[in-house]
């Protein structure tokens, strides 16, 4: 009985073993033909995928169903598919978009030299230290040299023999070479300007007179070595006083006659072909030219309200990336500052806004733009709020991937 069930229980697992290989081949078609694609993008047939072996890469986005093609066409250009479709549903972002957020800060009140009582009127910057120069008249004349990079104080120019006037300084600027000048502000009494050699020297008195009207509102300082050009004017004032510094002496210069008050603000620290920017409350900023004074485009923009951009009252011109800039503030109707592209001066274009950059009044509408072309730093003063920071080139977008033989 054991052989005859052995044999029998062989023979059903034989059958059962031979009815699963035909099982198998009766449940494959052998001469099944490949499966026509679901989708299929063929090359040229976009502005992303061509013919000119830019496309190398392939990736899967799980969590989303998108594949991802590497296209260099136009770029660093990640295409993100519709795997499912094989649409085209958009890109990876390549650009860090614009951020102007300050590098650093000094808001008023955190020292003993910048406070909210409207005695930091003027803000210099030498190129040659990478120092700013803030005229502060906390305790007497107290030029404080304040470290460009990081925001914090490092020194004190000297004031010995600076004397006289409603305020003994009030703006202070620096050549491209590291000679530092400032002027009292006088009404109707005896303007002095005095000059510094270098951060370490003391303060030479290089010319004192009494030239009329009110003095010292705004100082201007352009050129290097023994070729320097001093502009001196303030508020109300129907003049702007040049002056040439030629190694030795100031020599007073005849007057350039300007609108009252056209150059209550200031004047920018570069010149560009020969002309700088002044600025004053009421009018419009507008180009002079260094040399003679004859008077330029004034700025306009379709972007900024002209009550606004006629409210700035200090500025800095200057070339960024092939560009020309100017930035101006802050503004007395909203304590803003505007930065501009001014290709077209009669038709300026807004870049950015910045601030307002405090909440104090700032009832003389008074503080600082200074541009540092070798770092590209932009910093800016708003009497008794702040001083602060700024990269330029957070303004604008910029390219994240870049760099090799090909970028991605």
């Amino acid at each position: 009985m054991t052989h005859k069930y052995n044999i029998f229980h062989w023979s059903i697992r034989s059958m059962m073993g031979l009815f699963m290989f035909v099982s198998f081949f009766t449940f494959t078609d052998i001469n099944a033909q490949v499966q026509d694609p679901v989708w299929t993008i063929n090359a040229p047939t976009s502005n992303w995928f061509g013919t000119g072996n830019t496309e190398r890469g392939l990736g899967l986005n799980h969590a989303t169903g998108n594949l991802i093609v590497a296209s260099r066409q136009g770029g660093v250009t990640p295409i993100l598919i519709d795997a499912a479709t094989g649409d085209s549903v958009g890109m990876l972002k390549t650009i860090r978009s614009a951020n102007p957020e300050a590098l650093w800060t000094i808001t008023a009140p955190t020292s003993n030299w910048f406070g909210t009582g409207n005695t930091e009127r003027g803000l210099g910057f030498n190129p040659v230290t990478g120092n700013l120069i803030v005229a502060s008249r906390q305790g007497g004349v107290t030029p404080v040299l304040v470290d460009a990079a990081t925001g914090d104080s490092v020194g004190i120019l000297s004031n010995t023999g600076i004397s006289g006037g409603i305020f003994a300084f009030n703006q202070i600027k620096a050549t491209s070479d590291g000679q530092i000048f400032t002027a009292n502000l006088a009404i109707n009494g005896e303007s002095r300007i005095y000059r510094w050699a270098n951060e370490t020297a003391d303060p030479v008195l290089v010319f004192s007179d009494s030239l009329g009207q009110r003095l010292g509102d705004s100082f201007g300082v352009i050129g290097s070595g023994d070729s320097v050009h001093v502009f001196l004017s303030g508020t109300g004032n129907t003049k702007i006083h040049p002056f040439f510094w030629d190694g030795t002496t100031l020599t007073k210069k005849d007057h350039y006659p300007v609108a009252a008050g056209e150059a209550r603000g200031g004047f920018s620290g570069h010149a560009i072909a020969d002309s700088i920017v002044i600025t004053g409350t009421g009018t419009a900023p507008r180009f002079m030219n260094v040399l003679d004074g004859t008077l330029g485009t004034q700025l306009a923009s379709a972007d900024v309200a002209s009550g606004d951009l006629n409210s700035v009252m200090v500025n800095d011109q200057f070339t960024y990336q092939g560009k020309h800039y100017v930035v101006a503030g802050p503004a007395f109707t909203n304590g803003k500052f505007y930065m501009l592209d001014v290709t077209d001066p009669a038709n300026a274009t807004l870049v950015h806004e910045l601030g307002p950059i405090g909440d104090n009044t700032n009832g003389n509408n008074t503080g600082g733009v200074v541009f540092d072309d070798a770092t590209g730093k932009l910093y800016i003063m708003d009497t008794n709020n702040a001083i602060a920071a700024y990269s330029m080139s957070d303004f604008f977008d910029a390219p994240v991937i870049s760099g090799g033989i090909f970028p991605f």
